[in-house]
């Protein structure tokens, strides 16, 4: 998410900050800003669209890992297939 946000940022050839001296400067003024749109960008999302961004993170990570999974025993299922074929024993734990 921080690198959607920052985006824009990165295109720009000079940014200009104004301060009225009450608070950061520079570039943790800017770092602190990407960070408070970040903090605010899932409640004004799921109050907007009435979806939780964390949920479908989550869900995201669940596939992902599933896909995973399902690599890893495939491999894990072809060893012992090869190792059949070729007459040696195999040892998976």
């Amino acid at each position: 998410m921080a690198e959607e946000i920052s985006k824009p940022l990165s295109a720009a050839q000079k940014v200009t900050m104004v301060s009225s001296g009450g608070s950061e400067v520079g570039a943790a003024k800017l770092a602190g800003e990407v960070l408070d749109i970040m903090t605010k960008l899932p409640s004004a999302v799921e109050k907007l669209t009435g979806v939780s961004i964390s949920q479908v993170s989550l869900r995201k990570q669940i596939v992902c890992e599933k896909k995973r999974l399902a690599q890893v025993l495939n491999y894990l299922m072809f060893l012992s297939l090869t190792s059949q074929a070729s007459g040696k024993t195999a040892l998976v734990h």
